[in-house]
């Protein structure tokens, strides 16, 4: 049964938080299948295939299989930090049927919505969220305490467990998980871009997922995107803002109003005339965008 809010306007605020939204967004890329065995390596070093089947068999894990692939086993994003919390549930001393019972909690979560005097249920995407936040260097922790009818918790390091101690009964144990370090330990390991299509590599989805550019970066970005200029330089002047030189080239055979209109409508840095057997066949120009 999937883990309820009951009554709580606190994930009903977040429900319309804009971080939330973007999550949510995002979701389906945290669910798509990407990352292969080798690659899941550098994060769960002894996850074993032994492992994967036995808990896969168990139905705590799940993957994608690739037909006619040596290699067919692929985990999403969310898979790989699951992982990390199966793993470290089982070193804690849990079995696989007591992790089998959180499975849901931790995964699917949803809280109780009062529309026009009717609660209804309403679906909150409670790992992905954290899962982004603490993409965003977020210090989210999970607490897990499978003998209480809210075994799990999900929050920032500093309020999470305040809130959770002053629920707590003292005498059932629980357990403490560095949520964040899971999805840092996935950052760190595709800090430099693995390749699973031309034009997709998980290093790009991670940079999409966590990052989000400043109005000044958008506008450099725009520009970098935009087939406009040949040729893109940037830097950094001293008083923090930065310098794009952009070069664009045009061909043709271009007359002496031609060249003047040119030089005319922009104040380049140059203008270059590119000649040939006396004829003005390309034109050269380079600009200082200051951002």
């Amino acid at each position: 049964m999937a883990f309820t809010f009951r009554n709580s306007q606190k994930h009903d605020t977040l429900y319309f938080d804009k971080d939330y939204k973007l999550a949510k967004t995002f979701s389906p890329l945290l669910h798509k299948p990407l990352i292969k065995k080798q690659q899941l390596d550098q994060i769960v070093p002894d996850l074993t295939y032994r492992k994967l089947h036995i808990w896969a068999e168990a139905d705590i894990i799940s993957y994608s299989r690739e037909t006619g692939s040596e290699d067919w086993r692929r985990f999403s994003i969310v898979d790989v930090v699951f992982l990390q919390i199966v793993s470290a549930l089982r070193t804690l001393g849990l079995s696989v049927e007591t992790i089998k019972t959180l499975k849901d909690s931790i995964l699917h979560s949803s809280f109780e919505q009062n529309v026009h005097g009717k609660v209804e249920t309403v679906p909150f995407l409670e790992f992905e969220f954290n899962l982004f936040k603490a993409m965003s260097e977020a210090k989210i922790l999970l607490i897990v305490n499978p003998s209480t009818k809210d075994p799990v918790r999900f929050g920032p390091e500093k309020s999470i467990i305040v809130q959770f101690l002053t629920d707590w009964d003292g005498e059932t144990p629980y357990i403490t998980l560095p949520f964040y370090y899971y999805v840092m330990s996935l950052l760190k390991a595709f800090k430099h871009p693995v390749s699973i299509k031309s034009d997709s590599t998980i290093a790009s989805i991670l940079i999409q997922l966590r990052y989000k550019p400043s109005a000044r970066e958008q506008k450099m970005l725009e520009i970098i995107r935009g087939r406009k200029y040949e040729e893109i330089s940037i830097r950094k002047s001293d008083d923090k803002s930065y310098i794009i030189k952009a070069k664009s080239r045009a061909s043709g055979n271009f007359t002496d109003a031609d060249i003047i209109s040119v030089i005319a409508s922009k104040d380049y840095q140059s203008v270059t005339v590119v000649t040939n057997k006396g004829d003005r066949v390309a034109l050269i120009q380079e600009e200082n965008i200051k951002v």
